[in-house]
């Protein structure tokens, strides 16, 4: 909550942001139990990450959920991830695709750390 208050008074998080993202999480923790799983063999291993910036991970776990049902290996980095936290992933997971979430409009935040 701490992190919250921050962001919050830094105008880097609104109070939709918050609220939304509770909901949501436990609607599609609900629904997960619901979603068909994929019985074939393990598809491959994928990283994911939301970009440093970044404050919405909503579409990042939805498609951790659609993975993992499909047969992949997950590795989710999470939030606010540096490129640096990236490439370490790479090797030491050695992934066969890298998935980095960015919201629109935080281009800004985020490019200034994967542009090199």
């Amino acid at each position: 909550m701490a992190e919250v208050g921050r962001l919050f008074n830094a105008n880097e998080l609104i109070v939709a942001e918050v609220c939304s993202r509770g909901s949501h999480e436990a609607a599609v923790s609900h629904l997960e139990q619901f979603m068909e799983k994929a019985d074939t063999a393990k598809r491959g291993k994928v990283v994911l990450a939301t970009v440093k910036g970044d404050v919405h991970d909503i579409g990042k776990n939805l498609v951790e959920i659609i993975l993992k049902n499909n047969g992949y290996d997950v590795v989710n980095l999470g939030l606010r991830c540096r490129r640096k936290e990236l490439i370490k992933a790479y090797l030491e997971h050695k992934p066969d695709a890298i998935w980095i979430v960015r919201t629109a409009g935080e281009e800004r935040a985020a490019d200034g750390d994967y542009r090199e």
